[in-house]
């Protein structure tokens, strides 16, 4: 019986057989994240954004 290597394949081969399923799977992932962040964007956490404030008025010398 013949002793035969196998040879490590390439596991991000099957990306390179579908090229159109992945290019899908991108399309969707990405949509995904953008709607998970407009959805879950407005529920930030205390701290974390930065609001303009307004300078106080002016006022006249006496």
């Amino acid at each position: 019986m013949e002793d035969t290597v196998k040879t490590r394949r390439n596991p991000l081969a099957w990306f390179g057989k579908h090229k159109k399923l992945t290019a899908l799977l991108l399309v969707v992932l990405i949509a995904a994240v953008l709607v998970l962040r407009a959805v879950l964007g407005g529920k930030s956490s205390a701290g974390t954004t930065y609001r303009l404030c307004a300078p106080p008025p002016c006022r006249k010398p006496t």
